[in-house]
């Protein structure tokens, strides 16, 4: 059969479909993954004649994928394929034929080659006529230059495309009769339509109005657009050639668009990546400029669910559900540049009025169906066993889009519902225990969200599940829903699922025994009941039960009063507030295919304390006391205690579960049930203890009893003190006259407090004193014993010692290190000073420093010459500690002599004298005025005896001249 292309025409330039179709719509479908199948399509290419073609170029176009398939015929006219499985149209072109469209969208599954019918080509007429056509600005006769002719054959559906070369803007373009219609566009001139019927040789002049220039910027949430700027005009002039009418940008950059348009009124979609397309109308009559403010793309939604048929793993229907934007379109409509499939469906399949009528909405379901669904087999969407499902040759069972009537400027939301049957390629057998399933989902984006849903068949659940991503999440078992999430990737994640038979459960109930649960059993450890406290809280499990499938229960909890429970742990809670003898607690467990198993126990509700009696076997309880000495056994029993559960009838005794002692002295025994009831206990303090008995029943209800026990005392206090400095700390040793600080808190009795203890404290310096803490100091320097004494209420006393050694307080140190005289030797009857050297080697000032001078006997006796009180100078001045000074004292010796000086040195508050004194030799020398007396009279004497001599000499002789004599002088007188 020869199809000619005329009724293909509106699907010239159709892009393949991307979304809305399948789960797949916007991720790599098959091709992703696969690149060919060995099944072939072909066909033959023929003239008019039935001739071969050779050299025809053929293109396959998948319509969702876009995925595209080149191939040129052989001398045969023969075209062969090797496409993976899709739906896909077929277009020819060969030189001096018209364009060819395959007729139908060709479905291939891969699975069998398909040969097509003959395709017949027909020959282009002989253009035997000449069309010029000359080009002039509207209103002059200035030639346009660079301008562009589409011609358009409408009858046909073929075009060329011509720009003008020659200075005069004119066109020669050879053509064949027919009805044309010429497109003639220029930058800075508006879009020129006009339609023209070729009969012969024709020659036109059109005139192009300047445009007028529309610009604009985009935004995206406040920042400049930076990726998949689109952006168009449409005129809401409806008499418009569609040429005319709908006005694409002269220029589009990252943010920027601009517009040879003219005046009217025009609707301006811009669109970009991951934004949400703008719709505004905008009236031009001059040049202008604006700017789009874009949002981001609303998150769409495409839900898939595989529903398997009751029984059978071998067929199940794929439901999709779309919500989306309005802007959108299908890429393989015309038109998909609107970014509004209300205006793609009015321009490619309506007549442009602005409404999406019925029948139009008809037309667009009609082309949505004959593209079929993504998937033509489940190769890449599911699989049980390994098996893959076909889907039905008819493609949609049912297709329906929601919200696209009316306006065409509207930007609501639209949605559809697209359901196709799938069928196993191969027979999967039925009744097997266990199946696997393998689905492929596409990960959400941030403007799409997937989810798929599976409903097994009949009798089945899932039983386990592994993702090839943790960005897949799968829940449920009968009714499964994977939920991919956000995540980059372009593949595919897979989920692999376990389904196995439905097996029923298997429940085992119990209660949680513990302070309020008790288990009652027999010999062989069989339950017999359980004993519960009264209004009371308590866990009943379900630890035990399984499903042999190894799905989670659903427990079914009755528990015997009229209330009942329905959880999915495996423990729960009750409080019975009835006080009932016994009932019966039932559970039932349910799988996820509600298959069921029961299990059931006897509770008695425990709603009495027990009752304690105390007995003390080896001695008399009188007025609820007893009395014992000091380390006395005493035998504690309380065998005689009972207890019931809801009243005093033997019928519904309880069970004590324990004895517990507390002796009133910190220690405490408790007696299990079935141990000895014996309890031996002393007191080694004398004192009053309360002893109780708490006695305890196995569901925790209990009651007290106590009895007074009075021990004498006869034991005195232990003595503890410690001996403290003026910062509070311990000490052994202390300086004289410091306050100490006794402190005897510590001391103990083994009955009495300290407050009626008596304290007696004696220093063993002649004083004593009373109380916990008391204070004293020591004058002498010396070892000092403390006695402390303590008694008791009861008359019982101890003692205790300490010593403390009392050391001297800072004192100082002299120490005569020299003596000297000045001068070195004395003259007697003149005063002298003597220099006594002093240095303070002690550990405080020296203060009133005194230095006594003596001079020492022949039998060393010392007497006294004075003292002195000159220090540097100073009289009573300090010397501190490490500092030496110059004590001066100035003596007049009477006689001369050699004389032995001892000095004697104190201060206030010196102890040690060991280097207080010095001892020297000082020598005194005569008085220079006797020596002088004695020489002066030695010298008068021979002064006098020359004289004397002389004068002898000068006497007259007496009877005669004699020796010795001199003669007197004439008439002087004679010396005598």
């Amino acid at each position: 059969m020869v199809h000619k292309n005329n009724g293909a025409k509106v699907i010239t330039g159709l892009l393949a479909l991307l979304i809305l179709l399948s789960s797949l719509a916007f991720l790599p479908g098959p091709n992703a993954v696969a690149t060919s199948t060995s099944n072939q399509i072909s066909f033959n290419v023929v003239d008019g004649d039935g001739k071969p073609v050779v050299g025809v170029q053929a293109t396959l176009r998948e319509v969702h994928t876009l995925k595209k398939y080149t191939n040129v015929s052989d001398s045969s006219g023969l075209v062969t394929f090797n496409p993976l499985p899709g739906y896909y149209e077929l277009t020819i072109v060969k030189s001096g034929y018209f364009d060819y469209v395959y007729p139908q969208i060709i479905r291939f599954d891969g699975m069998s080659p398909l040969a097509l019918n003959l395709v017949a080509l027909e020959e282009l007429p002989s253009k035997d006529y000449t069309l010029t056509v000359s080009v002039f600005k509207n209103g002059t006769a200035i030639a346009v230059n660079g301008v562009r002719l589409k011609v358009l054959d409408i009858e046909n559906n073929m075009q060329e495309i011509y720009n003008s070369t020659s200075a005069d803007g004119s066109f020669v373009v050879p053509v064949y009769p027919s009805t044309y219609k010429l497109i003639v566009s220029c930058s800075g001139y508006a879009t020129n339509v006009t339609l023209v019927e070729i009969t012969g040789n024709e020659t036109m002049t059109i005139y192009m109005d300047t445009s007028t220039i529309f610009r604009g910027y985009a935004y995206l949430n406040g920042m400049p657009v930076t990726q998949g700027l689109t952006a168009c005009l449409i005129s809401t002039s409806t008499s418009l050639d569609i040429e005319k009418r709908i006005v694409r940008p002269k220029t589009l950059g990252t943010n920027y668009f601009e517009f040879d348009a003219y005046t009217g009124e025009f609707y301006l979609i811009v669109d970009a990546a991951n934004a949400k397309a703008n719709m505004t109308k905008v009236v031009l009559s001059a040049t202008k400029t604006m700017m789009v403010n874009l949002t981001s793309q609303s998150v769409q939604t495409t839900s898939l669910s595989l529903e398997f048929y009751e029984n059978d793993w071998n067929h199940f229907n794929l439901t999709t559900n779309l919500t989306m934007d309005f802007d959108a379109t299908i890429p393989s409509l015309p038109y998909s540049y609107l970014k509004s499939l209300r205006m793609q469906i009015d321009f490619a399949l309506g007549d442009g009025d602005g409404e999406i009528n019925t029948t139009e909405l008809q037309a667009f379901l009609q082309k949505i169906t004959s593209f079929g669904p993504q998937n033509v087999t489940s190769e890449w969407l599911m699989k049980v066993n390994g098996t893959k499902f076909v889907s039905q040759i008819e493609g949609f069972s049912s297709l329906e889009y929601f919200g696209l009537l009316g306006p065409t400027n509207s930007t609501q939301q639209y949605s559809a519902l697209l359901k196709t049957r799938y069928d196993s390629v191969s027979a999967i057998s039925l009744g097997t225990q266990s199946y696997t399933g393998q689905l492929y989902a596409s990960y959400d984006t941030q403007t799409l969200d997937y989810v798929y849903h599976i409903s097994l068949p009949d009798g089945y659940e899932l039983t386990a599940n592994t993702t090839s991503s943790s960005y897949v999440k799968v829940y449920g078992y009968l009714d499964l829903t994977i939920q991919p999430q956000l995540y980059a990737s372009t593949s595919l994640a897979s989920v692999t699922m376990t389904f196995q038979k439905s097996v029923a459960p298997k429940a085992v109930a119990s209660l949680v025994t513990g302070t309020n649960v008790y288990d009652v059993r027999d010999a062989n450890s069989t339950l017999l009941y359980y004993i519960v406290a009264f209004d009371t809280e308590v866990s009943f499990s379900a630890a035990g039960s399984y499903d042999p499938n190894g799905n989670p229960l659903k427990y079914v909890w009755d528990f015997g009063d009229g209330n009942v429970a329905e959880v999915t742990t495996v423990t729960t809670k009750h409080n019975y507030t009835l006080a009932i003898y016994e009932l019966t607690v039932s559970l039932t467990v349910v799988d996820v295919a509600g298959l069921k198993d029961s299990a059931s126990f006897s509770v008695r509700i425990d709603s009495v304390n027990p009752t304690p009696v105390i007995q003390v076997l080896n001695k008399q309880i009188q007025n609820n006391k007893i009395y014992a000495n000091q380390s006395e056994a005493l035998v504690f029993n309380g065998a005689s205690s009972y207890d019931y559960t809801n009243s005093s009838s033997d019928a519904q005794k309880g069970l004590i579960y324990s004895w517990k002692w507390d002796f009133g002295d910190g220690n405490q025994t408790t007696i299990m049930r079935g141990e000895n009831q014996n309890v031996s206990h002393a007191y080694p303090r004398a004192g009053n203890y309360v002893v109780k008995l708490n006695v305890t029943d196995v569901v925790g209800h209990y009651s007290v009893a106590q009895i007074m026990v009075v021990v004498k005392d006869t034991t005195g206090p232990i003595v503890s003190f410690v001996i403290k400095d003026e910062k509070f700390a311990s000490v052994t040793t202390a300086m004289e006259n410091t306050t100490l600080y006794f402190d005897a808190s510590a001391t103990t009795d083994n009955v009495d407090s300290l407050q009626n203890l008596t304290f007696r404290w004696d220093f063993s310096d002649g004083t004593n004193a009373t109380g916990v803490n008391v204070t004293h100091s020591f004058a002498a320097i010396k070892t000092f014993t403390i006695k402390l004494t303590v008694t008791d209420k009861s008359g019982n006393s101890a003692n205790l010692t300490k010593q403390i050694v009392i050391t001297s307080s800072p004192r100082p140190d002299l120490r005569v290190t020299s003596l000297v005289f000045d001068p070195a030797i004395f003259t007697e009857g003149e005063i002298g000073t003597m220099k006594l050297n002093v240095t303070n080697v002690g550990n405080a000032n020296a203060t009133n420093i005194v230095a006594t001078f003596y001079k020492m006997t022949l039998t060393g006796q010392k007497q006294p010459l004075g003292t002195s009180s000159i220090l540097n100078g100073t009289v009573g001045g300090q010397l501190l500690p490490g500092h030496y000074g110059i004590i001066t004292f100035q003596w007049r010796a009477d006689t001369k002599g050699n004389y032995t000086i001892y000095v004697e040195v104190t201060a206030s508050g010196e102890i040690s004298k060991n280097d207080n004194s010095y001892t020297t030799s000082l020598t005194v020398k005569e008085a220079g005025w006797k020596a002088a007396a004695i020489y002066g009279g030695i010298f008068a004497v021979i002064i006098v005896v020359i004289i004397l001599v002389y004068m002898r000499k000068r006497l007259p002789k007496v009877g005669g001249k004699t020796k010795g004599e001199t003669k007197p002088e004439k008439g002087g007188k004679e010396k005598k």
